[in-house]
């Protein structure tokens, strides 16, 4: 089963074994209701640990592990990344989706005519970027209602209008 990034060990706090994790998720809430994760610098190199408390602080989450019981132990765990199954993930909203769901997806324009693929969902701070391959090279298109007139996930196709004013 494919594995998913929610979090990042920032560092160890205190010297009983809890850590600093950056939220790398739209769901930080998810973070007080999990058991476990599977913690690596990989999903290769991963190890599966329960939790024994979470809670959100100042945009961050403190988690404590089950047998994470020293600063030491903590600081093993420094910079890896905290992993959760695909059928852990919350499931979205309507007009939500997540970056893989959306990777591989036709781009097409409102004249039914194909103009690419998208390859990448890119995270900026007023609203996220859709990397589109066009004939070889990137076009980067807001995912705005503005550009973005539908998403089609069963088709797998992603409408666009005005794809030429990202061209030049």
């Amino acid at each position: 089963m494919e594995k998913f990034i929610v979090g990042k060990v920032l560092k160890p706090r205190g010297l009983k074994g809890e850590l600093k994790v950056q939220i790398l998720t739209d769901f930080p809430e998810r973070f007080k209701d999990r058991d476990a994760y599977w913690v690596g610098l990989t999903t290769d190199t991963k190890t599966h640990l329960h939790v024994e408390f979470a809670q959100l602080h100042q945009g961050i989450v403190l988690i404590k592990f089950k047998g994470i019981d020293s600063l030491e132990d903590a600081e093993l765990l420094r910079e890896q990344f905290l992993f959760v199954d695909e059928s852990d993930l919350t499931v979205p909203d309507k007009d939500y989706y997540y970056d893989h769901q959306l990777i591989g997806f036709k781009v097409i324009n409102t004249n039914d005519v194909q103009c690419g693929i998208l390859k990448a969902v890119i995270h900026m701070p007023a609203n996220d970027v859709y990397d589109v391959d066009y004939e070889g090279r990137s076009v980067l298109i807001p995912a705005t209602y503005e550009f973005v007139v539908k998403i089609d996930v069963e088709n797998q196709v992603i409408y666009v209008d005005r794809f030429d004013e990202f061209l030049s």
